[in-house]
């Protein structure tokens, strides 16, 4: 799989770069330097090394990431043919407010996404959805089948949230367009998601990057025309446009981690860009909804049903963004449907109206806001919107603006709209629901559902925060959630901050009826809804643990977060 690294001809190629193109171009900077490691057998190393001067003058498309393991693509020249042509991708390029050099973009064109579809015959698509994904049962396929409106039903359901039926949209649903970046998660994880969206969504939005937070090297899990991107394309629905665009960011020897650079979940939060202009590209509009998440976050079915067809205050029309996101009420599930976080609810995912988002609401009514990564990147500066929803830098900016005078002199201040750094940064700018006792939460976390111990060690060595200590101690004194996680197989509480439900999915929901005619509000997740799925995957993260445990060692930890002291040891 290919790896992107540093190059250390960089400097000597970039002068010899900056000589050809020197009458073409004033500008001479070093802005972009990759290195694309391709392992075959053989383990054979194929460096490429670019600069700007390459991408505006001397080369009409910006370097290429070459990636093996597909299904109908074996050939790096053709998966470079593939990637450089407009027809099958659009590239963009990331700048800052200075014209810095931040990465690139690759979006997937519509005619690639057609194609990609097409490359597999229906008959050998399901053979591999039979090899690769867990068979749903008849109850859980009832479930999913919800199109048809019940006014009775979708007011009960309605009213369940504090809301009413919106009689616009009962012949008119509202379209919901789902994002998230998108790496390591497990097969499990995505089709847990899957079904649980199966046929809603209008755009299911992934981005894939080859690098971690930490802009660390990982291979591509879903290369151009590859058989995980077919298979992943097809399991949302046949209604939904599912798309994996690309982003590679600029390699740290070229803007090393300092200054502005210096939080790895500024990376992050360009990927959370880049599923904004997917959802611009596949045509979203003021009055959908965007759904933004991490891969193991999601609303339950239950709830965004409710967001399609009820009236909704935060999504109205003619809003001002002062406060738009609709805030989960989140059951935290660690690494299996049996262990469930018994004293705490999480506020993710989070949903916003599209009139309230860059790129799709009206610029000329919401002034922009100024952000810390590069003034247009990332999270809002001080006073634009944070901390604690502080707009005193933002309105004075705009203060002496006849148009922004025009719209305060009607009593209403236009905010700025919102990117995707805001959804999980401006903690205040929304509304968690007052769920009633019948409802006790509107959406599920899926964390650490990994499919073997070495992935999720090296998730906490190079992601978000980094835990160095991951790679020699026990599973569970890494951190609190692999201490949930471990504790629940072994059948102990966990004697840390973080607790489970001993008696797992049962406890939980033992007043869950089965008659699809009980209007009850949430549910477990649909896919859970199966006992012989719930007992497969905690059966295997058992014998992912015991595994672990042979070579590390058993532990009993007690932890705060990534603060963890060991109290017995096996």
């Amino acid at each position: 799989m290919t790896k992107l690294r540093p190059s250390k001809a960089h400097h000597e190629q970039q002068q010899e770069q900056n000589e050809t193109c020197k009458s073409q171009q004033q500008q001479q900077r070093k802005e972009a330097s990759f290195v694309l490691v391709n392992t075959t057998i053989v383990a054979t190393l194929i460096i490429l090394s670019v600069t700007v001067l390459q991408l505006f003058g001397c080369s009409s498309r910006p370097p290429l990431f070459r990636a093996h393991g597909s299904v109908r693509v074996n050939d790096d020249s053709i998966t470079d043919q593939l990637l450089s042509n407009a027809q099958n991708y659009e590239i963009e390029v990331i700048r800052g407010d200075t014209q810095v050099f931040l990465g690139h973009y690759w979006f997937q064109t519509k005619q690639e996404q057609d194609i990609v579809q097409k490359l597999t015959s229906r008959s050998a698509m399901e053979q591999l959805q039979a090899d690769k994904l867990l068979p749903l049962n008849e109850y859980q396929n009832q479930l999913l089948d919800d199109n048809g409106i019940n006014i009775g039903m979708e007011e009960q359901r309605c009213q369940r949230y504090g809301f009413k039926l919106d009689p616009s949209r009962i012949h008119n649903r509202r379209r919901i367009f789902y994002g998230a970046p998108i790496a390591d998660d497990s097969l499990f994880l995505l089709q847990t998601i899957a079904t649980e969206g199966y046929n809603l969504y209008h755009t299911a939005a992934f981005v894939e990057s080859n690098m971690t937070h930490t802009r660390s090297p990982r291979p591509w899990r879903f290369p151009p025309r590859s058989e995980s991107l077919q298979l992943l394309q097809t399991m949302f629905g046949n209604t939904t446009q599912v798309s994996v665009d690309y982003f590679v960011p600029v390699d740290k020897d070229t803007l090393p981690d300092q200054g502005q650079g210096r939080s790895v979940f500024e990376w992050q939060f360009l990927h959370r860009e880049a599923i904004l202009k997917r959802w611009k590209r596949n045509g979203m509009r003021p009055d959908d909804i965007g759904v933004m998440a991490d891969c193991d976050e999601l609303f339950s079915r239950d709830f965004l049903r409710v967001l399609q067809i009820c009236d909704v205050p935060e999504l109205r029309s003619n809003q001002d963004c002062y406060k738009p996101k609709i805030i989960a009420t989140t059951l935290s599930y660690e690494t299996s449907p049996e262990c469930i976080v018994s004293n705490a609810k999480l506020w993710v995912p989070s949903a916003i109206s599209g009139q309230c988002l860059e790129g799709i609401g009206d610029h000329n009514l919401h002034k922009p806001a100024l952000r810390d990564f590069h003034g247009r990147h990332s999270r809002r500066a001080t006073g634009h919107g944070r901390p604690g929803l502080n707009y005193d830098a933002f309105l004075a900016q705009h203060s002496n603006d006849t148009d922004f005078k025009d719209m305060t002199s009607h009593g209403k201040i236009m905010y700025p709209l919102w990117n995707g750094a805001d959804y999980r940064t401006v903690m205040d700018g929304g509304r968690q629901l007052d769920l009633s006792h019948e409802v006790s939460h509107n959406a599920f976390h899926f964390h650490n559902f990994f499919e073997s111990t070495d992935e999720i060690r090296h998730k906490y060595l190079t992601y978000g925060e980094p835990i160095q200590k991951a790679n020699h101690v026990p599973l569970s004194a890494i951190h609190s959630a692999l201490s949930v996680a471990v504790s629940c197989v072994h059948g102990w509480q966990n004697p840390g901050t973080r607790k489970y439900h001993l008696g797992g999915d049962k406890e939980v929901f033992a007043s869950l009826s089965s008659s699809l005619t009980t209007n009850q509000g949430p549910r477990r997740p649909i896919f859970f809804d199966n006992p012989d799925i719930r007992n497969l995957r905690h059966q295997h993260v058992r014998s992912l643990i015991a595994k672990d445990e042979q070579q590390y060692g058993t532990a009993n930890a007690t932890c705060d977060s990534r603060a963890c002291t060991i109290i017995s040891q096996g």
